[in-house]
């Protein structure tokens, strides 16, 4: 499984394809059942969920959302040319309502002193503000971006998953 989330007062999970959703309200045994052929098929690697919709992030640089009462993904517009195409790597949160896209990215700075390349990790970062507009389509603003290094990282060190923790 590669992509897990809560969505619509259930847990969904996706692999390759095989996608499962399992309803902790439902009797034991009819719990665990295969998820929508449509959200199966549109979800792309992690996710998270912002104010009822389910974003994913393709390696086309594309955000989609996919709405659970309406069984469709839609492409999130307005957001051609401001994130990055990457094959893999991306994780994305929900923070206060705003759609975050976190990502490995790489140094293109020059160092000072001896520290070598190799031990740092450089984290990127997008917040992304998404409204519905008419006939249920999602637009996107990028409204704050960063990069930050961490230069002490272990060798091989790398994001593997990220999530929001309201403390």
């Amino acid at each position: 499984m590669h992509g897990c989330a809560s969505l619509d007062g259930k847990v969904v999970v996706v692999a390759d394809r095989g996608g499962l959703s399992y309803d902790p309200s439902a009797p034991p045994a009819e719990a665990w059942a295969p998820v929508s052929p449509v959200l199966d098929m549109g979800w792309k690697g992690r996710a998270a969920v912002v104010e009822g919709i389910l974003y994913s992030y393709d390696y086309l640089g594309q955000v989609k959302g996919y709405d659970p009462y309406t069984d469709s993904w839609s492409t999130v517009e307005g957001l051609e040319g401001e994130l990055p195409k990457f094959l893999c790597g991306a994780t994305l949160a929900d923070v206060g309502g705003l759609l975050y896209l976190v990502w490995e990215g790489k140094w293109k700075g020059k160092l000072k002193g001896k520290m070598e390349m190799r031990s740092m990790v450089v984290i990127e970062w997008a917040s992304i503000q998404i409204t519905r507009v008419q006939e249920g389509r999602l637009r996107g603003k990028v409204v704050s971006r960063d990069t930050v290094l961490f230069p002490d990282m272990p060798r091989g060190s790398t994001i593997t998953h990220c999530i929001a923790l309201e403390l």
